[in-house]
């Protein structure tokens, strides 16, 4: 009995079974890193096991050096590294991975946007096209957005289309169908339309104030009779058309997973389009770079994929070109009116 135990008692103690058990370990991680996100109370503890893969991987690193350096110096002498010895290679190697792929594909990312340009052209408009994913059939919820509303409150515009999106590589096409949206002063709005209602206390962020200023003027306006009219159109009537087209799409960090040269650059192409005779020309262009470069370290971690799913990849943050943040969308079309043409979306036209 005393040899059975003892045999129990190396196995488990034995390097090997270590490993194994630091592996299995990240595996029950997972389900109680799921677990911990479902309620308010668990998300404290989701966060800490977010460096348990870390940990792991830094234990399993560490002692595979540990025992490759014992054999080495069994066969060939010497004295073999300690654990701290072994632990401090697998942190500098994991930095200099890390450093070696962010400047890879940080150059990759800033090559995206090598084709802006701006000609600076006179962007006088009356009618203004912005193109996406808004566009469908007329009802009581406005297709005109807050962009949408802040050019026509602002004065920016007469008459904003609201259009579908449009292919990059032939650009907007004039018969495209679209909502053309304007102020019209009338006794009784017949059809009044649903603005958003934001709360107060949901409007702490600049944002979020200038999208509730923006609602609670439209609504101010069409009580007093002044209705947001809506009208089936051609994109052809615009004198100006801004898009945002979707050029390129990266990887995410869970689809990326231990793959520290993974292109992960999504790139968002803003195009500023002049009518000139029957076709629209092409006059300035930013475009918006979204990627992810791994963490100071080449460090594993629980990435959330698809549903409840969880991958364990390396972890990785988020980085921009030519946007601050999250800007996208509407967002990115707001500052990229003001910054390159110099529209005033925060002046209200009385």
């Amino acid at each position: 009995m005393n040899v059975v135990w003892n045999v129990i008692r190396f196995i488990v103690a034995g390097w090997p079974t270590r490993i194994l058990a630091a592996l299995v370990l990240v595996g029950i991680g997972a389900g109680l890193y799921i677990v911990a996100l479902i309620s308010v109370i668990g998300i404290p503890i989701a966060l800490m096991l977010l460096a348990l893969p870390a940990a792991a991987v830094l234990y399993v690193a560490s002692e595979l050096i540990h025992q490759v350096s014992r054999l080495a110096a069994a066969m060939l002498g010497g004295k073999p590294l300690g654990h701290v010895v072994a632990a401090a290679l697998v942190v500098a190697g994991s930095f200099l991975v890390a450093q070696v792929a962010n400047f890879r594909l940080g150059a990759a990312a800033r090559s995206l946007d090598a084709g802006d340009f701006d000609k600076g052209q006179d962007v006088s408009i009356r009618t203004f096209a912005l193109t996406g994913d808004q566009l469908r059939e007329i009802n009581k919820f406005p297709a005109c957005d807050e962009l949408c509303l802040q050019l026509l409150i602002s004065g920016a515009a007469k008459v904003v289309l609201i259009s579908g999106p449009v292919d990059p590589d032939a650009g907007p096409a004039a018969d495209a169908p679209a909502i053309a949206a304007r102020f019209e002063q009338r006794a009784t709005c017949a059809e009044p339309k649903h603005f958003r209602n934001i709360k107060d206390e949901h409007a702490k962020r600049e944002a979020s104030r200038r999208e509730k200023a923006t609602f609670d003027e439209a609504r101010r306006r069409q009580e007093a009779g002044l209705c947001l009219i809506e009208t089936k159109s051609r994109l052809g009537a615009a004198d100006a058309v801004l898009a945002e087209m979707k050029t390129k799409t990266g990887k995410s960090a869970a689809s990326a997973g231990f793959d520290p040269f993974a292109d992960t650059a999504s790139a968002t192409q803003l195009s500023l389009y002049r009518r000139a005779g029957g076709r629209f020309n092409e006059v300035s262009r930013r475009t918006i770079v979204r990627y992810e470069p791994l963490l100071f370290l080449a460090a594993p971690t629980y990435l959330n994929s698809y549903g409840m799913d969880v991958k364990v990849g390396f972890a990785r943050y988020p980085a921009y070109i030519n946007a601050k943040g999250r800007h996208y969308g509407r967002t990115a079309q707001a500052e990229f009116l003001t910054t390159r043409l110099g529209i005033d979306l925060e002046r209200v036209s009385q």
